[in-house]
């Protein structure tokens, strides 16, 4: 017969009843559904981060772009709320100005992009017009603009807000631009701006 001590030994050895395995797994699987909502927060910020980086980087370089343009520039020629031409330099130095020596900066709202205009480096003599400094030079560069005399170069895609102002009363007078914009993707936006002198002043 055995002895109390052989029960109680058999006792302590005996494995998990069904009870205490399904409690077991129930507790591993609540701690495991935590640590993976954890992950995703964690990923899911450091993403957010990353994208904000970029979007930051983006306006910095759109706007180190405008105002190099700018203050590489002789002088403002025309002035809209969403467009601004420039007379990027007098080639000829003879006081007038030709197509090639024309730079459009343009903002589409129904895009969201930014756009600059200029002639290419080839163009020909016979493309490349002359005109004084009175011409309407807002209207001129809008016809020309997207032909094979003046093709656009998209600067920047998701920005969706721009402003520009001039410091002088009269286009003539403006030695200053101050531009302020807002680049957005994916819910998240970033503003940038500047202001830039020509390089006549």
């Amino acid at each position: 017969m055995p002895s109390s001590t052989t029960r109680g030994h058999a006792r302590r050895r005996r494995g998990l009843t069904l009870v205490e395995l399904l409690l077991g797994m129930a507790v591993t699987g609540l701690i495991g559904a935590a640590l993976a909502a954890m992950l995703v927060s964690v990923a899911y910020g450091t993403s957010s981060e990353a994208h904000l980086r970029r979007l930051a980087i983006k306006a910095e370089l759109l706007s180190s772009r405008i105002e190099t343009s700018i203050r590489s520039s002789y002088r403002l020629l025309a002035s809209s709320d969403t467009a601004m031409v420039i007379w990027m330099f007098d080639a000829n130095e003879d006081g007038e100005v030709n197509v090639s020596e024309l730079r459009r900066i343009v903002y589409d709202a129904d895009t969201d992009t930014l756009w600059s205009y200029r002639a290419p480096d080839d163009i020909s003599d016979g493309a490349d017009t002359g005109y004084t400094l009175d011409t309407d030079f807002e209207s001129v560069t809008a016809a020309l603009a997207g032909g094979s005399t003046f093709p656009g170069e998209r600067w920047a895609d998701g920005v969706s807000a721009w402003s520009h102002s001039s410091n002088g009363v009269a286009v003539t007078d403006t030695t200053l631009i101050t531009f302020r914009f807002t680049v957005t993707q994916e819910g998240q936006a970033e503003p940038g701006g500047g202001s830039a002198s020509f390089r006549s002043y």
